[in-house]
């Protein structure tokens, strides 16, 4: 599957981030959004920012080799 995460700078204010994933959340749970997202065979992955900081650090962790050699820097 193809996975969807929103990511914003570092600098963006907590209660902003809270406020955006809520909507997004509410928006993917819309019969509308899954059928879309299904037919393109996409998971939006209902998670706090925690959960997304975590999911990226292990990836990360997974994928550090091709992170160094493209010099990819997360904030």
């Amino acid at each position: 599957p193809i996975w969807f995460w929103f990511l914003a700078p570092a600098a963006v204010p907590k209660d902003i981030i809270r406020t955006l994933n809520a909507k997004m959340i509410e928006l993917a749970k819309t019969e509308e959004m899954k059928a879309a997202l299904w037919a393109v065979n996409a998971v939006v992955p209902l998670q706090t920012p925690e959960e997304v900081a975590k999911d990226l650090e292990i990836d990360s962790a997974r994928n550090a080799e091709i992170i160094k050699a493209g010099n990819i820097k997360m904030e």
